[in-house]
């Protein structure tokens, strides 16, 4: 099939918050993408990617603690694979593909999804009279990718502070590596190569855009009225 920008976008996306499975016994071949319910925005989004790239549209699974998007396909689910994709657990053997990471314009593209789902940006203050230190942070468990990763950075031009340390989940302890890309330039270097699909990053954006502040844990969309766009009853 051909690749393209959007193709490496969705690519970036299943990277991030998206998992792969196939049993061939029951011929259950599925892709699903996971978010809550402030990025039902979003979630349409990523909709249309499947259906502009694939002519077909996952269907929404709404529960209490979140939402995820979903497709049946064996033939997608292939095409995927044979993209570079991985099926099963992602930690240990998730990369970005060669067709990606060899081709500037997919790399930011990838790299695009990948944040909109597994990133996030913060405006920290310090010694500062108000929130208004640009960080984007992109956390993973993966040291290959996360090495991936950088080298796509250097590309850009885009510096970073990279560290690690060891996190406890309810999955057990593991080793989390981390990249903290720091400061106005940085950000203005992202949003003119890179950029973001999901508004939850935008508004942060453009509020700090407006008042030079954001604080930590701003709520821009209210979960509640989302909950009630849909037709949901808890």
């Amino acid at each position: 099939m051909e690749t393209t920008e959007k193709l490496a976008e969705l690519c970036g996306i299943i990277a991030g918050d998206g998992c792969i499975t196939y049993y061939k016994k029951n011929g259950d071949y599925r892709v699903q993408i996971f978010g809550d319910y402030k990025e039902i925005e979003y979630h349409n989004y990523i909709k249309t990617l499947f259906q502009n790239i694939f002519n077909k549209t996952p269907k929404t699974i709404y529960k209490d603690d979140g939402i995820s998007i979903y497709l049946n396909s064996k033939d997608i689910i292939t095409k995927l694979i044979k993209l570079g994709l991985p099926a099963g657990k992602k930690k240990d053997i998730i990369r970005i593909p060669k067709w990606i990471i060899t081709n500037k314009r997919f790399s930011a593209y990838f790299l695009r999804g990948l944040t909109d789902t597994d990133g996030s940006i913060t405006f920290k203050k310090g010694d500062r009279k108000t929130h208004s230190y640009p960080t984007i942070k992109i956390e993973l468990s993966s040291k290959k990718f996360i090495e991936d990763i950088k080298s796509v950075l250097k590309n850009f031009g885009i510096s970073y502070c990279y560290y690690s340390d060891m996190k406890k989940s309810n999955f057990g302890v593991f080793r989390r590596y981390s990249l903290d890309i720091n400061g106005k330039e940085n950000l203005k270097k992202w949003r003119n190569l890179i950029g973001f699909s999901n508004r939850k990053h935008l508004n942060k954006i453009e509020f700090w855009d407006k008042y030079r502040y954001c604080l930590p844990y701003q709520s821009f969309l209210k979960t509640k009225s989302l909950i009630n766009k849909v037709n949901l009853k808890f």
